[in-house]
């Protein structure tokens, strides 16, 4: 029986961006593995791993910053797994994985590697001479990486793939392009809007790249305007990441009375279903799986022009795209779905007719299992 491992950062990541592809892979005749840290807030999620038959295993390869030494035990762990399972296939997510994982699976022989560039993060937009430092040694490690023979790489937005390609860090036939993780059409359903004053919710990990900030000033201008709208936030802090909010930035922004702060919701089909506007102003993504989710759902989008984000919806057709870091256009925008509900029934159509073309589940699983295929048969 051929063996694949999904080496991620997070098991709850898994659960909701990558569980359809290993369920596909089960059924395709893989012996499926996931590997990922373990901690006590996530003992349930690996029980609902080890339930649907697949195998577990704790790896130290901890998101966020970390020590050299404890670095060393995450490659270690990742060392030992590779040996001791003896994988036909690695997939790797995220880009700590996919040096890690990418490094030891070409030194060691694995027959094939997927890795999954979800989007370049914040190490790529920031110019601190830290992350400068990463990208250099990740360019170095790349090259390297990606020159082994049978591998895949997989990009959410052509400009992820040209960045790579044009810098010389991977060729193109090494290349494919799949548009996000997909969206459960069932689960999110189209849905009318209610008839209320009208809601605008982002739904995102709270963090400054997100364009939280922008979000909440937004709110503050459309506030002195005396436009009629709720600001809802969705999403929680996440201390890992260099660009979290802070516990007092969150309350600061709850104090000032402009945005209701929702916390974490485990329904956010939920959430989008009573929602009249979804927005989301962020600095730069892969392809984000809230906004498929809320084209699912029939809801207009308000979202930035760059890399990723303008790649889940059609300008001017689905939702209406702004520049990133620009509060006064982003409350425009806002305030121009606010006032015409015809305009927000139109584009949200045209958003589920987009999520029911291009970013169903089935159409995404069906694509990673052509890549599993070709990595197979190469090896031949």
């Amino acid at each position: 029986m051929k063996k694949v491992i999904f080496l991620v950062n997070n098991v709850k990541y898994f659960l909701s961006h990558r569980l359809d592809i290993a369920v596909e892979a089960k059924k395709s005749g893989y012996d499926v593995h996931v590997a990922a840290p373990s901690s006590k807030d996530v003992d349930n999620d690996i029980s609902t791993i080890k339930n649907l038959g697949f195998t577990y295993h704790s790896v130290r390869v901890q998101r966020g910053k970390q020590s050299i030494i404890n670095e060393f035990k995450g490659v270690y762990d990742v060392f030992t797994l590779f040996i001791n399972v003896r994988p036909d296939l690695v997939h790797l997510v995220t880009l700590k994985q996919v040096v890690i994982g990418g490094f030891l699976a070409r030194v060691l022989g694995v027959r094939g590697s997927c890795a999954a560039i979800a989007g370049l993060g914040s190490v790529f937009i920031s110019s601190s001479k830290r992350d400068l430092i990463i990208r250099f040694i990740f360019n170095l490690l790349a090259r390297f990486i990606f020159g082994k023979s049978n591998l895949r790489v997989i990009f959410q937005n052509i400009n992820d793939q040209n960045y790579f390609i044009d810098s010389g860090l991977l060729v193109e036939s090494k290349s494919v392009l799949i548009p996000g993780s997909g969206v459960n059409l069932i689960e999110f359903p189209y849905s009318t809007e209610q008839i209320s004053t009208p809601v605008v919710i982002m739904a995102s990990r709270l963090l400054r790249d997100k364009g939280v900030f922008e979000f909440a000033e937004a709110a503050r201008i459309l506030k002195e305007e005396d436009v009629k709208v709720i600001f809802k936030l969705v999403g929680e802090i996440d201390q890992d990441n260099s660009s979290s909010l802070s516990m007092a930035e969150l309350d600061l922004i709850v104090k000032e009375g402009n945005v209701q702060y929702l916390g974490y919701s485990d329904d956010i089909a939920k959430d989008y279903a009573e929602s009249h506007i979804v927005c989301l102003p962020s600095y730069r993504e892969g392809l984000p799986k809230s906004l498929i989710e809320a084209a699912a759902c029939g809801r207009p989008i308000v979202t930035t022009d760059v890399p990723g984000c303008r790649d889940a919806v059609i300008s001017n057709i689905t939702g209406i795209l702004v520049p990133p870091r620009d509060s006064v256009k982003l409350a425009s925008a806002i305030k121009r779905f606010v006032e015409d509900a015809s305009l927000r029934k139109k584009m949200g159509l045209s958003g589920r007719q987009l999520a029911e073309d291009k970013f169903s589940i089935q159409k995404i699983v069906s694509l990673h299992m052509d890549v599993y295929a070709d990595l197979i048969i190469m090896d031949k």
